[in-house]
């Protein structure tokens, strides 16, 4: 009989009967098998068959020595991929049961013909074989899968994980081991309201997308997208995806960080240097002077100076000072104790202690009474406060954020406010612009006060009409960010459609009457035209016509004026 499909197999005989090792070499050999070897022991089995890696083994049970052939092939198994065909007299149930713990390939009983032989090897070859190009197609697909971007993993029909790529391991920051075996819902390093939302998809057969930030043993912050879907050839088992949107939301927190700090909204130029002064002067313990018109967000600037500050965590305490009494200007400050004056009927401590360890903020410094404030430049020189009516010094640590709309040189120069004060407040400083000298960014505030505004107005709308937002864009602004504010919200009320028109806008706006011939100041003029094409999103025809200009006008503008 020859051997078509495996001629050239190579087998390796372990019998403890040389008689029957011989006959079988024989039988091997004339069906057109190659034998490396015959052992009698299955230790000296387990070495032949490290140093020859036959292609099957023929395996007796019983060998003489303390390891028998299940534990032989046992250890051959480990160490090599080769299959294992027992031949034996034995096939009790313990036998039988030990036999297929080592996964053999083949159980011949002796005494076996010819024919049993040669059909066990072939089918123990070719199913080695089939293994061996699903276990390769297995590892394709794996290294297809490791190599992608997206994370992948499998669970069971029982939830527990039994896949999981390099990618999804490296993402969820830890190695597959700790991962695969357990179930998905204590495996997976997500925070409790993730797992729910993910077990309520399953259920739903929801594959959207759910955002998730882990954080890695090192401390790294990875922000995630994970989804979820059915496998398609089981319902009962799960394939889940894990895409790394970190660099993605990075660059998203770069962008918004130009057009937004803190609340303070500004993508024009000179609100992007507004934000590189609050960096600047952030980092540093000094005093800061803030000077900008009313309504520019004074203490908006303020909190962002303190959140951007180390003293982030302490408290930060706004103090308007207009509205101060004169009288009791001092004790509001500094604090009084029991029976300091008529009225004090407790131990009562002031703004400065109320805010130590963090930031104070006087707004319009320039209304604190001059009595006071030779007492306010000894507490910034001493770091120390003493209660009206009482002589022992308290220590203070607070950072002063001081902000007006006065020119307090001329104050100054008035004698309503003291010099060496003025030195003292304005180590740092940032001036604030006003609207009109930042029109660009009015589109920009009207979208976001919209947005704000509709979450709790219930209102629809999200868009301005061009005859509107003209005439936003030719208000001057007195009351600067605040006044649109409220005129954006004010319109609000007022609109009856998906779109807020002109007629919504408060009086003051709609009786201010766009008259294109006038020629505003260069900054201004330049600020409305890059505030146009804010709105219309770059379309220079669209920005004219908003304008109530030619856009031969518009192009000898930007030509003027150097805007891109």
């Amino acid at each position: 009989m020859s051997n078509t499909m495996h001629a050239a197999a190579r087998v390796l005989i372990v019998e403890d009967e040389f008689a029957v090792a011989m006959e079988l070499e024989d039988r091997l050999e004339n069906l057109g098998y190659d034998v490396v070897g015959h052992e009698l022991r299955g230790r000296e089995a387990i070495e032949r068959a490290q140093e020859t890696t036959p292609d099957l083994v023929l395996m007796d049970i019983r060998l003489d020595g303390r390891m028998d052939g299940i534990d032989a092939a046992q250890k051959i198994r480990t160490k090599l991929h080769v299959p294992v065909v027992f031949v034996t007299a034995y096939s009790d149930d313990e036998t039988l049961k030990r036999a297929k713990e080592t996964a053999p390939f083949g159980y011949v009983i002796k005494p076996f013909e010819e024919r049993e032989l040669y059909a066990a090897i072939e089918v123990a070859l070719s199913t080695h074989a089939l293994e061996r190009r699903v276990a390769r197609h297995r590892d394709d697909l794996r290294q297809i899968l490791d190599g992608l971007n997206e994370g992948t993993a499998m669970t069971q029909s029982d939830d527990k994980l039994t896949f999981i790529s390099r990618s999804a391991s490296h993402m969820l920051g830890r190695p597959p081991s700790a991962l695969t075996g357990r179930d998905w819902k204590s495996a997976l390093p997500f925070p409790e309201d993730t797992i729910s939302v993910l077990k309520r998809r399953i259920g739903e057969d929801d594959q959207d997308v759910v955002p998730v930030s882990i954080e890695h043993e090192d401390e790294t912050q990875v922000r995630l997208e994970v989804s979820v879907r059915r496998d398609p050839r089981d319902e009962q088992r799960h394939i889940f995806t894990f895409a790394d949107v970190t660099d993605v939301h990075e660059m998203r927190r770069m962008l918004d960080e130009k057009t937004e700090f803190n609340d303070i909204v500004g993508k024009s130029q000179p609100m992007q240097q507004v934000f590189q002064e609050i960096r600047s002067v952030a980092s540093v313990d000094a005093t800061v002077l803030i000077n900008g018109e009313t309504g520019t967000g004074k203490e908006l600037v303020s909190r962002a100076i303190h959140d951007a500050s180390p003293r982030e965590h302490g408290p930060f305490v706004p103090v308007n000072c207009a509205a101060m009494s004169k009288d009791l200007a001092a004790s509001q400050l500094f604090g009084h104790r029991k029976g300091a004056f008529t009225g004090a009927v407790d131990d009562h401590e002031g703004y400065f202690e109320a805010a130590d360890g963090g930031t104070l903020f006087l707004d319009e410094i320039g209304d604190v009474p001059l009595e006071v404030q030779r007492q306010l430049l000894r507490v910034l020189e001493e770091r120390k406060v003493t209660r009206l009516g009482e002589t022992q010094s308290r220590p203070v640590d607070v950072r002063i954020i001081a902000a007006t709309h006065r020119d307090l040189m001329e104050e100054v120069n008035t004698g309503s406010f003291r010099q060496d004060l003025l030195y003292r407040i304005r180590i740092a400083r940032v001036e604030l612009p006003p609207l009109r000298a930042r029109r660009s960014d009015i589109p920009l505030l009207v979208r976001t006060f919209l947005r704000r505004a509709r979450a709790t107005m219930g209102k629809d709308v999200e868009q301005v009409s061009d005859g509107a937002m003209r005439k936003l864009l030719d208000y001057d602004w007195p009351g600067n960010v605040r006044e649109l504010r409220n005129a954006v919200e004010s319109a609000l009320i007022r609109a009856s459609g998906p779109m807020l028109e002109s007629d919504d806008l408060p009086p003051e706006l709609k009786e201010n009457g766009y008259t294109p011939t006038r020629r505003s100041e260069p900054e201004s003029e330049a600020e409305r035209i890059r505030a146009a094409l804010e709105q219309t999103e770059g379309n220079r025809t669209e920005a004219a016509q908003l304008l109530g200009i030619s856009r031969a006008t518009l192009y000898r503008r930007l030509d003027e004026y150097d805007i891109d």
